[in-house]
């Protein structure tokens, strides 16, 4: 695991390098980026858009996804298409159809997230780049301390119920999943991040209790930090 310390834009820049030179090692037909919501990715969905990478031969499949309507402004979904893939679809670097995104609907979830689950495996069935980030209480993915969602073994995407955090039913990509990522990048921005850094960098803090400490268990992984 290589840490990255510095300021957030500077460290922007550094994940769009790391990411790019990770890209371009894996050459394969198909590669598969896994990304996530939330407000640590958005200068980096804003850059990637600027990036000259093999964008027609990637796949952008989601880490996880709150249960609510794509239009909703908690939706995963909404932030994803709008900072970064309709982006690069409009101009002409992307395939629509190689962005797959989980949309939520009223039918069966649990069909749902097996055909998910089934979609990735078209690709290998793995992240060949994992873009993570960690919550504040050391939560990643969907995956939330003290919760019965990282103890489950499934080797695909679960459904997450009873959240700590709004909303309460989620999509998740699992703890196997996610450590079978051939390359992860975490992201720590913020001083409300610090508790769980400093318990996701203890050897002595299991998944239970900081899932984002599955970072320390894949083999190629890296940490971008402004907490100095």
């Amino acid at each position: 695991m290589k840490i990255h310390k510095g300021n957030k834009e500077l460290l922007e820049t550094k994940v769009i390098e790391v990411l790019s030179e990770k890209i371009f090692e894996i050459g394969k037909n198909k590669i598969v980026l896994g990304v996530p919501g939330g407000r640590s990715v958005y200068g980096i969905f804003k850059l990637l858009n600027k990036c000259e990478l093999p964008w027609k031969n990637m796949h952008i499949f989601m880490i996880d996804e709150r249960l609510v309507k794509p239009d909703c402004s908690e939706s995963n979904y909404k932030l994803i298409s709008e900072v970064l893939t309709e982006e690069l679809i409009n101009s002409g670097k992307f395939l629509r159809e190689n962005f797959h995104p989980f949309i939520y609907n009223e039918g069966n979830i649990f069909c749902m997230i097996n055909d998910y689950t089934k979609e990735l495996k078209k690709y290998s069935g793995t992240f060949d780049v994992s873009i993570l980030s960690i919550g504040e209480d050391g939560h990643v993915a969907s995956l939330f301390p003290y919760h019965k969602s990282i103890l489950d073994n499934s080797e695909g995407f679960l459904l997450v119920e009873n959240s700590p955090k709004p909303p309460k039913r989620r999509v998740s990509a699992s703890r196997e999943l996610l450590l079978k990522s051939k390359c992860a990048i975490m992201l720590v921005f913020g001083e409300d991040k610090r508790n769980a850094y400093n318990n996701m960098m203890k050897n002595n803090v299991s998944y239970y209790e900081c899932p984002a400490s599955i970072i320390r268990n894949i083999k190629n992984s890296y940490v971008f930090t402004d907490l100095l």
